[in-house]
C-alpha cells in the first residue's frame, strides 16, 4: 500500500536536503505503507518524489517533540501550532528520500484533489503513472 501526503513547500525542501528527518502528522495510516509519496503543495502542486519509513513514533506532541525535535525541520513554534490541544503525535521516521528527475502533475489525473492529510494510492491512472516513475 502506497500514500500521497501533502507537505508545503518549504519542508518538501528540508526533506530533500536530508536536514529534515521526521515528518509529523496528527494522522497516520492504519495500513502498512511501503512508499509515501510527497504532493508539494501550493504553489509548486506536484508530486516530486517519495520517501520509506520504517518507524512510527507515537507519543504525545511533547515527548514526540524531545525525540525528534534535532532532526525535524521544523521551530517549536509552529511545532506547537500544529498539534495545539491534540493529546498524541506521530512521527514518520524518513529512511530514504526518491524525487523524480521530473516531478509529476496530478491535476492532469480524473479526479484528483490535494489531500488535507494522505490519501491511499492503489489504483487508476495516477497511481500507475507513479508506479512507472519509481
Amino acid at each position: 500500500m502506497d500514500v500521497l501526503l501533502s507537505i508545503r513547500p518549504f519542508y518538501v525542501k528540508e526533506i530533500l536536503h536530508g536536514t529534515k528527518k521526521y515528518e509529523y502528522r496528527k494522522y497516520i495510516p492504519k495500513n502498512i505503507v511501503n512508499r509515501y509519496y510527497i504532493y508539494e503543495s501550493n504553489p509548486v502542486q506536484r508530486i516530486i518524489g517519495y520517501f520509506t519509513c520504517q518507524n512510527i513514533l507515537s507519543d504525545t506532541p511533547m515527548n514526540i517533540w524531545n525525540q525528534t525535535c534535532k532532526y525535524g525541520g521544523i521551530s517549536y513554534l509552529d511545532y506547537q501550532k500544529y498539534f495545539r490541544n491534540r493529546d498524541s503525535a506521530y512521527a514518520l521516521k524518513i529512511d530514504a528520500v526518491y524525487s523524480f528527475s521530473t516531478p509529476v502533475n496530478p491535476w492532469i489525473y480524473d479526479k484528483f484533489y490535494p489531500p488535507q492529510s494522505f490519501i491511499y494510492l492503489k489504483e487508476g491512472a495516477l497511481y500507475e503513472k507513479l508506479c512507472s516513475v519509481v
